[in-house]
């Protein structure tokens, strides 16, 4: 009998020492696995479904890095692996992934953007006041932020259509790594259509080339 209950004892003990392995095992393999989603999730924002190089250009809606203007991550060859530029408010604008031969591999976001008009347009939309009243003679203040993707040549281009440009009064001041103040005496009544055009070219294996417009308008009493 006292030999049929030390064989049950050592049993029970058996099954607790096999539980409590697998319970330990498990949870190291379980916080090695969050921590690592938790830290790509940080950085782009993985979604479902997304391929490897796409999901790394999805940018996380809740991730703001305030003062920051681009960004530039290297291989650790030293050659450039990825671009990315931001908003004034922080937020991902532009992101472009190269390979170690300086090819691109995917791109996402847009590397023009016009933002003082635009803000404008925004508050008028929401019905908001404007204290922008323009008349011939007066001076158009805009800005433009523009990425400085690595690997390219970059060509900008700014238009009043319907207005003899050659003659146009229209000032450009870099102010910041990406950003660009405009300034523009306005000579023509009505509405004046603003054009920018930016063209990047790549040395690159395809020779890349890419095309960017952005148009706004704005009222001449």
């Amino acid at each position: 009998m006292k030999k049929k209950n030390i064989i049950i004892v050592t049993a029970i003990l058996t099954l607790i020492a096999v539980f409590f392995y697998f319970k330990n095992e498990k949870a190291n393999t379980l916080k090695e696995y969050s921590s690592n989603i938790q830290k790509e999730k940080s950085q782009y924002g993985i979604k479902k479904g997304d391929s490897v190089s796409n999901s790394k250009l999805t940018p996380d809606s809740e991730q703001v890095n305030e003062g920051i203007e681009e960004k530039i991550e290297n291989f650790p060859s030293g050659k450039i692996m990825r671009y990315t530029s931001y908003d004034d408010s922080g937020k991902q604008a532009y992101t472009i992934l190269f390979d170690e031969k300086g090819n691109i591999e995917n791109f996402k976001g847009l590397p023009l953007r016009e933002t003082y008009q635009n803000k404008m347009a925004e508050k008028r939309r929401l019905k908001q006041t404007v204290n922008q009243n323009l008349k011939v003679g007066d001076t158009l203040k805009y800005h433009y932020l523009i990425a400085n993707i690595p690997n390219s040549k970059r060509n900008f281009k700014i238009e009043n259509i319907g207005v003899d440009n050659t003659k146009a009064k229209r000032t450009l001041q870099k102010v910041s790594k990406t950003g660009i103040d405009v300034k523009e005496v306005l000579t023509k009544k009505g509405i004046n259509t603003i054009k920018a055009v930016l063209t990047y070219e790549f040395n690159d294996k395809e020779k890349n080339s890419y095309t960017y417009t952005e148009i706004f308008e704005i009222i001449v009493y």
